[in-house]
């Protein structure tokens, strides 16, 4: 029994070391999309141009998604780990895979090409005329582009995650971002914001040749074949068409939410785009990381039949997403308007657009959760085989946030009480492009309910209620605390630190974040909390990362 402990003790602390190596990669790169967001943000401000950039970006990610995930990661793991011990028949896998999906990438980006001018006309009609049409349509053009290349990376990534180089997966989003900022800062004073498009092409050039001198060492850098294996791409197929379709639903909702808003005032759609990727940051650190982690783990214990150890690691992984992410929602909340000031207040961004996003930030910070809990669960069903539970709640939620968008959109037309409701609880009372609010509560809202709907399904077929409600009702409580103590020392900073100036606030968000996680850190000591013990085990530990850098 004490040796089944120390194994299980140990996976623990592993899944803890891997994921805080991934949070801490991720943490880098959302630093470098805080640059990125701030250098738009100064040379555009929310404006039209940069409405432009965000509608042409949200083409090209559908087009990844809905064709690059069919051999995504998740999709490709659990077959690696299969074929992990016959390198060669991985190599001759993965080059089969490789190039049968580089084909399909490139003629549906071909397709979407030649038909950009319909695509740009029927979803994104509400910003021609605006004096950036041609922009727009280059733009949608050039960055259909980066699927191909990102999907390539995708499917390299899979394989050095199944490697367990978390470092070397990490640091593609890395450069991905500073290929961005190479355009922004080098390539926009020239060209504009069709600069920026051009500084994403050289980033996802980085994503994917980062991982290629590891994998060409090892000898399982896929190479160009005609030789295709039917069958075996009918199974991937039967794997990977229920999740494109899951995530395809996820971002077809995001570009619905982001037609309406083109239809809003000038620089809506960007104050949009500008709140989606802050709180981007905390989920990429927080839900991004621990499913990225836990996910080899999953994949193994479930084919080796460990049905108890598989359970056991998910709800752990789970547990610990509930200790991060409830204290960052309520902290993001109480500090919206600072955290947007800081890091997007400059140049030609001014008071009104750091207002609007940080109302859009308050709202979109609640999802945080409820998406961190879905890429778990997601990865822990694709783990164990299933695909049904992650579509249907991908559906239910994508459908909802739709459904609430156009519904709420007309409330916010009709009905004085519910916009004066939503923008006094905002505090945007008396300015224009207040409509834009109506979206994020759309998208959280639908998150909630996809959430709902896949813990439920989870709890069902593997148990753990009992022990997910009580550490859920725990660090909730103790978020509440936090959020009420961080306000109130704000409240008191504002007394003695300046408002006015970028450092002011600064200091006033990082005292009182600091107090307030302080506070939440001895709350959860006093009620004994067993995430919080884990995580000081972790971190404790002489060589928390041997795992993670063994060659």
């Amino acid at each position: 029994m004490g040796r089944v402990f120390a194994v299980f003790h140990n996976g623990i602390e592993n899944l803890h070391s891997a994921a805080y190596v991934l949070a801490g990669a991720a943490l880098l790169s959302q630093l470098l999309a805080l640059v990125r967001d701030r250098m738009l943000a100064h040379a555009f401000g929310a404006s039209a141009a940069l409405d432009v950039y965000y509608a042409a970006f949200r083409v090209q990610d559908f087009i990844y998604l809905s064709i690059a995930s069919l051999v995504s990661l998740s999709v490709l793991l659990p077959l690696i780990v299969e074929k992990e011990k016959d390198k060669e028949e991985l190599r001759k896998f993965l080059s089969r895979v490789a190039s049968a999906f580089f084909m399909a990438v490139i003629a549906g980006s071909l397709v979407a090409f030649f038909f950009s001018p319909y695509i740009v006309e029927a979803v994104f009609g509400g910003l021609l005329g605006r004096g950036y049409d041609t922009e727009l349509l280059f733009l949608t053009r050039l960055l259909l582009i980066s699927p191909a290349i990102l999907g390539l990376s995708s499917i390299l990534g899979a394989v050095v995650q199944a490697e367990q180089r978390f470092i070397l997966y990490a640091m593609s989003p890395v450069l991905y971002n500073l290929g961005i900022i190479s355009g922004i800062f080098f390539l926009a004073p020239e060209y504009g914001i069709v600069g920026v498009g051009f500084g994403v092409i050289l980033g996802a050039f980085l994503h994917l040749l980062i991982q290629v001198p590891f994998l060409y060492r090892r000898n399982l850098l896929p190479l160009p074949t005609w030789n295709f294996s039917l069958p075996e791409l009918k199974v991937i197929s039967s794997l990977s068409i229920p999740r494109t379709l899951s995530l395809s639903l996820s971002h077809i909702s995001l570009v619905v939410l982001t037609a309406l808003a083109a239809f809003g005032e000038e620089g809506s759609i960007s104050v949009f785009g500008f709140a989606l990727n802050l709180q981007s940051a905390p989920l990429a650190v927080i839900g991004a990381s621990y499913s990225m982690a836990a996910f080899p783990a999953l994949a193994r214990l479930w084919a080796g039949g460990e049905v108890e150890a598989f359970k056991d690691k998910a709800i752990t992984a789970l547990r610990h997403i509930f200790f991060w992410a409830l204290p960052a929602v309520s902290i993001i909340i109480v500090l919206r308007a600072h955290i947007v000031r800081v890091v997007l207040g400059t140049g030609a961004f001014d008071w009104t657009d750091t207002r609007l996003t940080a109302a859009c930030l308050a709202v979109f910070s609640v999802s945080i959760l409820f998406q961190s809990v879905i890429l778990l669960l997601t990865r822990a069903y694709y783990a164990s085989g299933e695909t049904r539970a992650p579509l249907y709640s991908a559906v239910l939620g994508a459908s909802l946030t739709v459904i609430l968008a156009f519904l709420f959109s007309s409330w916010f037309s009709s009905s004085m009480f519910f916009r004066d409701f939503l923008e006094a609880l905002l505090r945007v009372e008396g300015l224009s492009g207040t409509g834009i609010l109506v979206y994020p509560l759309s998208y959280s809202l639908g998150s909630a309910v996809a959430t709902i709907f896949l813990l439920y399904s989870f709890v069902r077929r593997f148990g753990g209620l009992r022990h997910i409600l009580s550490s859920f009702a725990l660090h909730f409580s103790a978020s509440v605390i936090i959020s009420f103590s961080c306000y109130q020392l704000l409240m008191f900073l504002a007394e003695w630190l300046p408002t006015e100036t970028g450092p002011g606030l600064f200091f006033q968000a990082l005292i009182a974040g600091i107090v307030g996680i302080g506070v939440g850190i001895f709350v959860l000591y006093s009620l004994r909390s067993e995430e919080l013990s884990e995580v000081f085990r972790s971190l404790k530990a002489r060589l928390p990362f041997t795992g993670v850098f063994a060659e």
